[in-house]
């Protein structure tokens, strides 16, 4: 690692982490020099270090994953806020091969590097980071980071699964309505750890609907396998094989439309979620384990389908070649009130529809179902069914607590929102916030067994 000029200290990270260099960064603050070592590119404390140890004794029992440990993840997210926490700060590449050294690791090098790129910046700041709207990036997987992390957050996972194909800030930005912090977080943590790289010219654009190249369609292959790697589908075998079939029996009776589950003015965003849910479903990888032996080849379109219409619907100008093509007509005279109680309806069947997912543990649908509810009609009971839904994955305990938060402001006197919300506060460690939660529902309701449990838990 040959000496350099100083840097911001998430890009001195990032940097040593994706060039799989061995050395030393050297962070300046104002309260003294931290060293971090690395090897291969992957980090090193020293023993003495505060955050070592705790770590030390950590490790044995983490196995090949330790960043699956959600105390390691714990530690290693305060020391990245920690290192960044001071915006004067800068570090430096260093050569420092010293075999005396006693060092402790080697950590989950991409949580380190993933919080130190987003932690403290607002969204202008995150703006800049990524080089501005008209930066363009593509998916990538010239990195180790997927086979490191436990998971991805959802998010993250959306962003990728859109950018198999080049796309520019702005573009993800005006499909990202509302999420538009979330989708800047995601994708500066994706550049961080080389999950995403950019994309030099500007884009290429066809006129014909034949998209899906066989390379193509390969990246969303193996995009997907590597999600599924990470967070698999948590349907029961039989519910999968039932909604597999039903699927194949629609092949060439349905538009796009009816095949990703969306109306016919869907935003791109929605269009993004639902497919995402639908291919974690029928990806290819699941016929053998589903018994459908001599059928694979009907997966493999059923997911080729799939594909093409999210490429279709997600563009615009596709979209419109797409319904002349079909005699697609979209009604603009509609009332205002028309409209609301459309929205109204399609929210319930949202609501209802993850509720089945629920039962069935596909957790990653019932968020996508949940958000789109929420979105359609922000109601305090679709606002805490998400929240519920989110804390079935640690990665989403965070978002979890906005979604019950939102959903007190709607409803501050359910109790039962106020203890959803206490426990998703708990998972989080926020400890005075959830008593305070618990309190609140016990006032509400003074017999409420499971806040006076809570409370007598957490003290």
């Amino acid at each position: 690692m040959a000496p350099s000029q100083p840097l911001p200290v998430a890009e001195a990270v990032r940097q040593a982490y994706l060039g799989r260099q061995d050395g030393m960064v050297e962070v300046d603050r104002s309260g003294g020099k931290e060293r971090l070592y690395f090897r291969n590119g992957e980090l090193f404390l020293l023993r003495d270090h505060p955050a070592a140890r705790l770590l030390a004794p950590l490790l044995p029992t983490a196995g090949a994953r330790p960043a699956a440990q959600p105390e390691i993840q714990r530690i290693l997210t305060t020391l990245a806020h920690e290192l960044v926490r001071d915006r004067r700060a800068a570090a430096e590449l260093r050569d420092r091969k010293d075999p005396a050294l006693e060092l402790v690791g080697p950590l989950p090098t991409v949580l380190v590097a993933m919080e130190t790129a987003v932690h403290g910046l607002n969204d202008g700041e995150l703006l800049d980071r990524l080089g501005g709207e008209s930066k363009r990036y593509q998916a990538t997987n010239e990195t180790p980071a997927l086979r490191q992390l436990p998971g991805l957050e959802q998010d993250m996972a959306q962003v990728l699964v859109g950018l198999v194909q080049p796309a520019s800030v702005g573009e993800l930005l005006r499909g990202a309505g509302k999420e538009r912090s979330a989708l800047l977080r995601g994708l500066a943590k994706l550049r961080a750890v080389g999950l995403v790289a950019e994309v030099a010219g500007k884009a290429e654009r066809g006129d014909d609907l034949e998209i899906l190249s066989p390379k193509l369609l390969a990246h969303f292959h193996e995009r997907l396998a590597e999600s599924l790697g990470n967070d698999p589908v948590r349907l029961e075998p039989e519910a999968h094989r039932r909604r597999l079939a039903e699927l194949l029996a629609t092949l060439g009776k349905i538009d796009f439309y009816e095949l990703l589950g969306v109306d016919l003015r869907a935003p791109p965003e929605e269009v993004l979620g639902a497919y995402h849910s639908l291919a974690r479903i029928v990806h290819p990888t699941h016929a053998a384990r589903l018994g459908f032996a001599g059928r694979e080849d009907a997966i493999d379109v059923l997911f080729e389908q799939a594909t093409e219409a999210y490429l279709v619907l997600s563009d615009p100008r596709r979209r419109a070649s797409y319904n002349m093509i079909m005699g697609i007509q979209l009604t603009t005279e509609v009332d205002a009130a028309t409209r609301d109680e459309e929205k109204k309806r399609l929210a319930r069947q949202h609501y209802v529809r993850a509720g089945r997912c629920l039962s069935e543990m596909d957790y990653s649908l019932a968020v996508d179902l949940l958000k789109e509810a929420a979105r359609l009609d922000p109601k305090a009971e679709y606002y805490a069914r998400l929240g519920q839904a989110q804390t079935k994955n640690p990665h989403w305990h965070r978002h979890a607590v906005e979604s019950y938060r939102r959903a007190v402001e709607l409803a501050p006197a359910d109790a039962g929102i106020r203890m959803g919300y206490g426990q998703a506060l708990e998972f989080m460690e926020r400890l005075s916030d959830a008593r305070q939660q618990y309190r609140e529902a016990m006032r509400l309701m003074p017999d409420h067994v499971g806040a006076r449990d809570a409370l007598d838990r957490i003290g």
